[in-house]
C-alpha cells in the first residue's frame, strides 16, 4: 500500500493562467446559514473541497435536502431539520461550530460535537458560548459536545474580542443566533474579515436587518423569519494570496483570474504593505492579475493581524518567499502564536529558520533541496508545495489531504502552470 503523498520535481519556472475558486472561509458559514430558513437557498461558486463536502454532509445528516444544481452550485432546503449534530463528520470540521448559531437561531436548540480542523494551538469557543448565553440560551458542555437550549432569544449587547483579536467564527455564530431573536443585538469588536461581510450580505438578502458591515460593530435587528435566496460565494483571498506568492517565487509570469482591482484593494492592503517591492512585480493586464518573479527581494518584516492586517493564513506561504530574500527576515504571528509546527519540515528542505516565542527568524538566501516532509495543517501543506517547487530535486509531501481541505484542485492548477508533480494514493 502506498502512503498518500505528492511528489514534486523542483526548480521549474511557472507560467500561465489559473482561476481563483470560491472562498472556503466564506462558504462554510454561508452553508450553515441555510439552516435559518425553511425555504430553498441556492448557492453558486461553492468550492469543491473536502471541508465543504463535509459541511454539505452535515446538513444532510440534520435532515436538509441538499441537491447539486450545476457545477459548484447547490440548492439547500432545510424545511424539516433536527438539532442533533453529534456525528463523526462534524467532529473533523472546525467550521461545524457555525451549526450552533444557525440551529439555535432557527430551532432554539442545538447539540453539536466539538469541532475539529487544523491544530493551530488553543482555539477555544468560549466567546461563542458567552454570546449564546447573553442572548438567552442555556449552555451545557457534556464530554465531547455542546448543548444549547432556550425558549426564546432576546437582543443584547455583546463583544467578540478575544485575547488575540476579534473572533471570526464567533462573530458568524453571534450574527446567526441574533437574526431571529427578539429585539436588537449590538455586536461590538466584531470581526471585520471580508467573509463576515459576505455572510451578512446573504442574510440581508434573506430578510435579515444587519448594519455596520466592515465597521467592527454589527447591529442586528431581529426579524420573525427569513426566506430563501440565491447567493454567489466570493473568490478565496487566501488561495489568491498563495498563487500570488508563488508568482513572486517562480512566475514568468503567473496570471491570476477571478480578481478585480476593487477585490485587491479591499482584501490585500495589508498583504502589499508587507511586501514593499510587490507592486512593481504584479499588476492588472488584459483582465488578469499578472505576477512576476522578484529577483532581489529585500528582507521582510511581517506581523500577522486580524483584518485588514496581514492574514495568519498566509504566514507559512510568505515565510517560503522570505527565505529567498537578500537579507534576513522575521515573521511574527500574533493571531496563532503557536502556528509554527511546519518549521521542522522547512528545515528539512533547507530553509534556515529559528522560532522565538511568536516570531520566526529567517536567514537570507536559503538554498532549498529535496526531502520528505509531512504537512501539519492546511496552509502549511500549501507552503510545503511552494517549497518543493522551489527546491532542487524531488520533494515528497505527505498528508496532502490537508491541502484538499482548503484548495480546490490545487495540484491540477499547479500542473497547469508548469509544475511537475504526481499524486500517489
Amino acid at each position: 500500500m502506498v502512503t498518500p503523498c505528492c511528489v514534486i520535481q523542483g526548480r521549474t519556472s511557472l507560467r500561465g493562467d489559473i482561476a481563483i475558486s470560491g472562498s472556503k472561509n466564506a462558504a462554510l458559514p454561508i452553508l450553515a446559514a441555510t439552516l435559518l430558513t425553511d425555504q430553498p437557498c441556492v448557492l453558486h461558486n461553492v468550492p469543491e473541497l473536502t471541508d465543504v463536502a463535509n459541511m454539505l454532509e452535515a446538513l444532510r445528516l440534520l435532515g436538509a435536502e441538499v441537491i447539486s444544481v450545476g457545477p459548484r452550485s447547490w440548492s439547500i432546503c432545510a424545511k424539516d431539520v433536527h438539532t442533533d449534530a453529534r456525528n463523526p463528520v462534524v467532529q473533523h470540521l472546525r467550521a461545524s461550530v457555525c451549526l450552533l448559531g444557525a440551529l439555535l437561531g432557527r430551532k432554539r436548540s442545538a447539540s453539536v460535537a466539538m469541532p475539529g480542523g487544523c491544530k493551530l494551538g488553543a482555539r477555544p469557543i468560549d466567546l461563542h458560548l458567552r454570546a449564546f448565553h447573553r442572548l438567552g440560551a442555556q449552555v451545557h458542555q457534556p464530554t465531547g459536545y455542546v448543548s444549547l437550549q432556550t425558549d426564546y432569544l432576546t437582543g443584547t449587547v455583546l463583544s467578540m474580542l478575544g485575547p488575540r483579536g476579534p473572533s471570526m467564527t464567533g462573530t458568524s455564530n453571534a450574527v446567526m443566533a441574533a437574526v431571529l431573536a427578539k429585539g436588537t443585538t449590538v455586536i461590538r469588536h466584531a470581526s471585520r474579515e471580508p467573509e463576515i461581510a459576505s455572510l451578512c450580505r446573504m442574510l440581508n438578502q434573506m430578510g435579515a436587518r444587519i448594519t455596520g458591515l466592515n465597521s467592527g460593530t454589527l447591529i442586528v435587528k431581529g426579524v420573525p423569519f427569513l426566506h430563501g435566496t440565491s447567493f454567489t460565494v466570493p473568490p478565496d483571498r487566501i488561495e489568491a494570496g498563495t498563487f500570488i506568492i508563488l508568482g513572486y517565487l517562480r512566475g514568468t509570469p503567473v496570471r491570476v483570474h477571478g480578481l478585480t482591482p476593487q477585490f485587491l484593494t479591499e482584501n490585500f492592503q495589508g498583504f502589499f504593505d508587507a511586501i514593499p517591492s510587490a507592486r512593481r512585480h504584479s499588476f492588472f493586464h488584459d483582465g488578469a492579475f499578472e505576477v512576476h518573479r522578484i529577483e532581489d527581494l529585500p528582507g521582510l518584516d511581517i506581523c500577522t493581524l486580524p483584518y485588514p492586517g496581514f492574514p495568519t493564513d498566509l504566514q507559512p506561504q510568505i515565510s517560503v518567499l522570505a527565505s529567498q530574500a537578500i537579507s534576513a527576515s522575521r515573521v511574527r504571528d500574533t493571531v496563532f502564536p503557536q502556528r509554527f509546527a511546519h518549521i521542522p519540515a522547512f528545515r528539512r528542505l533547507g530553509i534556515q529558520a529559528k522560532v522565538e516565542h511568536d516570531t520566526l527568524h529567517l536567514a537570507p538566501h536559503s538554498t532549498l533541496h529535496s526531502g520528505e516532509v509531512t504537512a501539519t495543517d492546511l496552509r502549511a501543506g500549501a507552503a510545503l508545495y511552494l517549497a518543493g517547487i522551489l527546491a532542487d530535486g524531488s520533494t515528497t509531501v505527505f498528508r496532502p489531504d490537508y491541502v484538499d481541505r482548503g484548495y480546490e484542485h490545487f495540484e491540477e492548477k499547479l500542473q497547469k502552470l508548469g509544475a511537475e508533480l504526481t499524486r500517489l494514493s
